[in-house]
């Protein structure tokens, strides 16, 4: 793929992140695409390769070490997921890897403070009372 080519791609991907009035951001843009292009380009070995997919992600986790990035598979899922069915179904793997449910919770509910600095409920108690009426909701839901 040509930089120009590659360029436009990257402005559609980032939407309204990609102020393309402003110079500045587009002359980053381009150094960047630059650079990430001449890396491959003299290094075809995979190896290299690898070494620059680590760079990447090394990259992005230090640039926003405080924000959490809802990529793709991302510990708490995508910015739709992160509040509600991001915990649960991060809970529902812990389940599998501890011996007690409360074991379970108090490991996602460690990771969810790691990653976002706060406690996403109160207490154990309080967490399984909100699961169970959701599962009720559900469960009346798929009968009517």
């Amino acid at each position: 793929m040509e930089k120009k080519e590659l360029i436009t791609k990257l402005a559609e991907y980032l939407g309204d992140d990609f102020d393309s009035k402003n110079k500045c951001c587009e002359e980053l843009v381009d150094l960047w695409v630059e650079a990430a292009g001449k890396f491959r380009a003299s290094n075809r070995n995979e190896c290299c390769l690898s070494t620059m997919k680590s760079m990447l992600h090394f990259f992005v986790e230090e640039s926003f070490k405080n924000d959490y990035i809802a990529t793709k598979n991302a510990m708490f899922g995508d910015l739709f997921e992160i509040r509600t069915k991001g915990f649960e179904d991060r809970y529902t793997l812990n389940v599998k890897l501890h011996k007690t449910y409360k074991a379970a919770y108090e490991k996602t509910e460690s990771e969810y403070k790691k990653t976002f600095s706060k406690r996403r409920y109160s207490s154990y108690d309080s967490f399984r009372q909100i699961r169970s009426r959701k599962m009720k909701a559900k469960e009346a839901d798929s009968i009517s």
